[in-house]
């Protein structure tokens, strides 16, 4: 089943100079303030770039009702609604789309239903502020930190075969 409704916050990306912090999080939710689904089966994904100082709510997703059992076809349109994402926060998931994730490098996180959303952002960010090299290993989707000026060094250096 495809998106029946995305909602694009205009002017939301990270700037340039914060990017190689940002990392991209999830949320499965019906309303926006909790998350209370399960991933395969969500009527609503609501998409954060969390940075360790600050949050934004790049998009929201709404998907029809689903069955909890059976359908896989209707992860390919979840799976890709989510490219770019470190981590799918989530009250439960299936085997078969913990494996497809991780093969985009997206991390499932299985929280208690009803976990707020805000806070999860924020522990997020406390883990952003302390520990951006460890996390970071973890989560493959996310960016690397790249010195712009780094082949300027090389140049420099000259080459000699």
């Amino acid at each position: 089943m495809s998106v029946r409704r995305l909602l694009r916050i205009v002017g939301s990306e990270p700037l340039p100079n914060t990017e190689a912090q940002a990392v991209r999080a999830a949320f499965a939710t019906t309303d926006m303030k909790h998350v209370d689904q399960h991933f395969g089966t969500a009527q609503r994904y609501a998409v954060y770039c969390v940075l360790p100082r600050d949050a934004t709510l790049l998009y929201a997703a709404q998907f029809g009702l689903q069955e909890r059992d059976g359908g896989e076809g209707k992860l390919a349109a979840r799976i890709a609604l989510l490219e770019g994402c470190a981590l799918i926060y989530c009250e439960a998931i299936g085997g078969g789309a913990i494996r497809r994730l991780a093969a985009r490098g997206i991390c499932p996180m299985r929280v208690a239903s009803g976990a707020l959303i805000s806070t999860l952002i924020m522990e997020l960010q406390r883990s952003l502020g302390q520990e951006f090299t460890t996390l970071r290993k973890r989560l493959p989707a996310m960016p690397e930190r790249r010195d712009k000026a780094r082949f300027d060094a090389m140049e420099a250096e000259g080459w000699v075969e």
